[in-house]
């Protein structure tokens, strides 16, 4: 995990279109955005998308404010969209959601995908020849930490052994 976070580092639009061009076409690439609400921030991230020459094959969202009653209000032209129901009686800082690229089959995997007070998971299996298995994570500020640590380490768990990413 170290690795991971001492190599993450931000992009402008310019980068994604020139340095990393060619990594985003040629890898099984994936990009994730806390939102902060579909409502409001929508629009915007679908337009700073639009700016990027290369197409993500999966996007994956936190705090979307939305459950599964309103996915169908917010498309992505050439994806797929999958929604957790938000938390009950939440309307700020709750929901998370997947976007597939239409080439891609799939799934969600009921069995790692929840929501608590303190975690909210959702989890695509993608059917090919090898299963690949995408999920977007989030703890709510509101949970509590420590629980929400337990209740990771039982999803950890839970989680098919083969080509998971998160």
């Amino acid at each position: 995990m170290s690795d991971v976070l001492q190599n993450c580092r931000p992009y402008t639009i310019k980068n994604l279109n020139t340095e990393i061009k060619s990594k985003l076409s040629e890898n099984f690439s994936m990009i994730f955005q806390n939102i902060d609400g579909n409502r409001t921030n929508f629009d915007t991230f679908s337009v700073e998308l639009d700016r990027i020459t290369e197409k993500f094959r999966v996007i994956g969202l936190a705090e979307t404010n939305v459950g599964t009653d309103e996915s169908n209000v917010y498309c992505l032209a050439g994806y797929n969209c999958y929604y957790q129901d938000k938390h009950v009686n939440k309307s700020k800082g709750t929901g998370v959601a997947v976007y597939l690229d239409n080439s891609l089959n799939g799934v969600v995997n009921d069995e790692v995908s929840w929501v608590s007070r303190n975690l909210e998971t959702l989890f695509v299996t993608i059917q090919s020849e090898e299963p690949v298995h995408i999920g977007v994570v989030y703890r709510p500020p509101s949970g509590n930490a420590s629980e929400a640590l337990e209740e990771l380490r039982k999803l950890l768990e839970s989680c098919p052994k083969k080509i998971v990413h998160i």
